[in-house]
Formats: structure tokens, sequence, C-alpha cells
């Protein structure tokens, strides 16, 4: 029952561009775990259903990632309802990215 997004950065970049996926740096919380070193962070939604529903999360939240520089891999880091990274700003240009995905494709 394990929460995760694969296929890195490569994935996240498609997610990124309809809307569904938002990315930022996590600045002065910047940490290292052993060997691990943590910079950025990665919030998706509505990217695969079962894999959300182990995260914890109903359509439309946001689930957050924190990639692992050296193993080059996204870790669970909790929902963003709790974690308050995504700001108001982001989240309403995603929320249009959206709303013109979906008319794109009904336009089409």
């Amino acid at each position: 029952s394990e929460c995760r997004f694969g296929g890195g950065w490569e994935a996240a970049m498609p997610l990124i561009e309809r809307g569904d996926a938002i990315t930022g740096g996590l600045g002065p919380k910047t940490f290292r775990i052993s060997d691990q070193e943590y910079r950025t962070w990665l919030c998706v939604r509505n990217w695969d259903t079962s894999l959300q529903v182990r995260c914890g999360a109903t359509p439309g939240d946001w689930v957050c990632f924190k990639y692992a520089e050296h193993a080059q891999e996204f870790e669970f880091y909790g929902l963003d309802q709790d974690l308050r990274l995504v700001s108001e700003r982001t989240r309403m240009e995603a929320d249009g990215k959206a709303a013109y995905g979906l008319k794109s494709v009904f336009v089409g």
C-alpha cells in the first residue's frame, strides 16, 4: 500500500503542462537524510486513481513528493492540505491550465 509517483521528472512534465502538477524548491527547508539530499518538491493530482487512493487522496487533492537527488526518485511527502506548499496563486494558475486543457479537447 505504498504511496509513490514513478517515472521521475519525465513523468511529471506532461502533468505540469496540463495543470495537474506543480513543483518548487525546498529552499531553506532543503535537508539531508544519511546520503540522500532533498532540494525540490512535486505536488500532483489526478494522475493515477489507484495510487492516489493509496496516498489517502481523493480526486483533485494535491499529493506531494520530495525528490531524492541521489536515488533520482520521488518519495511521499504528504498531502498539500497539510504541507501548504502550493500557493493560492499557483493553484489558480494550475486550475486555469487544467480548464484550458479541457476546453481545447472539446473544441478540437
